[in-house]
């Protein structure tokens, strides 16, 4: 089905799409699946720690930060053109983009991220503060999926519209 990945399939679907009870994953099989490419993320973001230390130490927090913001924007629009793709019925084919703009975003946020650290010099007696403020953007974030699933299910739009919207 054309973009069937993009919305949620009912249970006559799932019954209906001639698959043999024995070839479908169960949710054991998929819990693992998932956790493989959780871990492999987490793997590939520690990687990016190193290079992002030596730019902020090379060019300082203002430029870190323009980077990383950049990078992010434009991995976002790489997320975009990838589930459009897929709700257009061209999975795959613009499934790379898709992990590339995965990745591209991650390290744009984290380059984002690590350059409030320059805000740490600035303001001696408030470091608590402002260390606990960046770790809270990490928690905060972790809403940003809900918040997404949300709008898609409050003004019946698809999931391209939204990234359209959030790089915008």
């Amino acid at each position: 089905a054309v973009g069937g990945g993009l919305r949620r399939r009912s249970a006559e679907e799932d019954l209906a799409d001639g698959s043999e009870p024995s070839t479908r994953q169960t949710c054991k099989a998929q819990f693992v699946d998932l956790t493989a490419v959780f871990q492999t993320g987490q793997e590939i973001a520690i990687s990016f720690l190193a290079p992002i230390g030596v730019v902020y130490d090379r060019w300082g927090a203002r430029a870190t930060g323009t980077a990383g913001a950049a990078i992010c924007a434009l991995s976002l629009l790489l997320i975009y053109a990838a589930v459009l793709g897929a709700q257009l019925g061209y999975d795959a084919l613009l499934a790379p983009l898709f992990a590339a703009g995965v990745l591209a975003c991650d390290f744009g946020a984290m380059l984002n991220s690590f350059s409030f650290m320059g805000l740490v010099w600035h303001f001696p007696g408030k470091q608590t503060l402002i260390l606990a403020l960046i770790n809270a953007t990490y928690q905060v974030s972790a809403f940003l999926p809900v918040a997404i699933q949300a709008l898609m299910a409050t003004f019946d739009i698809d999931l391209s519209s939204v990234m359209l919207f959030y790089v915008g």
